[in-house]
């Protein structure tokens, strides 16, 4: 059986078709898990009619503790061999379910992953994946940006959570730093080359609001991440990389000047130019913060106002 998890709050513009994506699965042993964070809409409601009226539907209701809290309560309360975790903004595509257990069961993976649909209001793409050679090789992917991180493509073995949680407080990045932790546990991984998910990018979407504490969140899924994997050489490239990552993730972010970039990592201060994954305008204006030099900042924030207006 599969435990499908789903973390809700305010979601009730977009519930209702997650639910029925759900309920519409060829494959009927799961059980799904409404996990109400402190709605203050009629989710809630929304959630308890389709409990009573189909027994494998569970709602829990919480104060709203963030989406990681909301998972956690969700894996407690879990009895399916297999965890699915998905958004209440998003679609379950047909089949999917019997996609996912079948590869699971035919080749004994502990995790398989799903290719998946990207769409915001202006385009739709498909995701695919090239072969996952194993559970080191998905590490290697996922710290280098290749793999996306979020659970919701991937089928889980329960077994593969015991004596681990979510993060509570860091909801920013959470489904990241609990799958590098999975991984650590050396489970068999598997691709399956159907399409499994339509991921839809909101504007509203969490994801997409940032504070001072996802920041601090990103930050700490870097730190957690180089403690977990410091004795493998192989990873620590990747980790220094996500550094610089992250350094212009606040350049690009904040709102505040350029001021202080060089004190975030320094020690990977050096690297800038020689690092492959960022662009040549990046890598400019990622230098130029660390020197305390913010015109091409200025310039490129100036340019971008000019493109959205």
């Amino acid at each position: 059986m599969i435990s499908i998890i789903v973390p809700i709050y305010n979601a009730e513009n977009y519930l209702f078709n997650c639910i029925e994506s759900i309920l519409g699965q060829s494959y009927q042993k799961f059980q799904i898990i409404l996990v109400d964070d402190g709605s203050t809409d009629n989710s809630l409601s929304i959630c308890t009619k389709f409990a009573s009226n189909d027994g494998r539907i569970k709602v829990l209701t919480k104060s709203n503790g963030g989406v990681s809290s909301a998972r956690n309560a969700g894996l407690k309360n879990s009895t399916g061999k297999y965890i699915l975790q998905i958004d209440a903004d998003d679609i379950l595509l047909d089949d999917a379910l019997l996609e996912l257990v079948t590869q699971a069961e035919n080749n004994g993976s502990d995790i398989v992953i799903g290719d998946y649909i990207i769409e915001n209001s202006s385009s739709k793409d498909i995701v695919r994946h090239k072969p996952i050679i194993d559970y080191d090789h998905l590490l290697l992917m996922i710290l280098e940006g290749k793999v996306h991180a979020a659970l919701w493509n991937k089928l889980i073995s329960k077994k593969l959570f015991y004596g681990l949680q979510f993060e509570e407080g860091r909801d920013y990045m959470e489904d990241k730093l609990i799958l590098i932790k999975i991984l650590t546990k050396k489970p068999k991984v598997s691709t399956l080359h159907k399409t499994v998910y339509r991921y839809i990018q909101r504007e509203t979407s969490y994801s997409n609001k940032l504070s001072s504490e996802s920041f601090l969140a990103y930050e700490f899924v870097i730190n957690q991440s180089e403690k977990l994997l410091s004795e493998n050489p192989q990873f620590l490239k990747p980790i220094r990389n996500m550094k610089l990552s992250y350094k212009l993730f606040v350049l690009l972010n904040r709102e505040q000047s350029g001021t202080g970039i060089a004190n975030i990592f320094h020690e990977v201060n050096d690297e800038v130019f020689g690092n492959n994954s960022l662009s040549p305008v990046h890598k400019i204006l990622l230098w130029s913060a660390i020197n305390n030099f913010n015109l091409p900042l200025k310039i490129y924030r100036f340019q971008r106002a000019l493109v959205r207006n």
